[in-house]
């Protein structure tokens, strides 16, 4: 799986009622640039703001009839959908309501599963007693969707390959 340079950000903008919000205008600053970019929120009040670099953003939302939120210091990372859901309050355009709790790390909008720290693993992992040689490739059981036994395993569905044999 590649892994991209850029990120993006979305979300669903609702009112105090938990009705969406269409139309609502979404504002995405870059904070480390200055780097502005626009969205509109759909009729099921949901926005997407994508290819973003990475580093720290501020999110605004604003629309008739509603104070206009400001979700602060949201992170893009590497391949990363960070969703920020708004609420807004009603209220005058004028009046701003700042938002500054993080952002969940889950990635709801993703079907993915990845394996990670396989040379931490590696070398944390205990001898075997058994007098048999560790077999690295039975990391590979540990990943996220695999499945099979101890001499072949699939992952995601994939076309199953075999294992070596301890």
């Amino acid at each position: 799986m590649g892994r991209g340079i850029t990120g993006a950000i979305t979300g669903v903008v609702t009112d105090p009622a938990q009705a969406v919000v269409p139309r609502a205008a979404v504002t995405v600053r870059n904070l480390a640039t200055g780097v502005i970019s626009r969205a509109q929120t759909t009729s099921a009040g949901v926005y997407n703001v994508p290819s973003l670099i990475l580093g720290p953003y501020d999110v605004t939302v604003s629309a008739p009839g509603f104070k206009t939120a400001v979700h602060q210091n949201v992170v893009v990372e590497t391949a990363s959908v960070v969703r920020v859901d708004i609420g807004l309050e009603l209220g005058a355009v004028g009046e701003k309501v700042t938002i500054t709790a993080d952002a969940p790390l889950l990635q709801a909008e993703r079907a993915e599963a990845g394996h990670g720290g396989y040379a931490e693993n590696a070398e944390c992992a205990p001898i075997q007693l058994t007098g048999s040689l560790r077999d690295p490739t039975a990391f590979l059981r540990l990943t996220p969707g695999a499945s099979g036994g101890q001499y072949g395993a699939s992952i995601a569905g994939g076309r199953q390959f075999l294992m070596k044999s301890s």
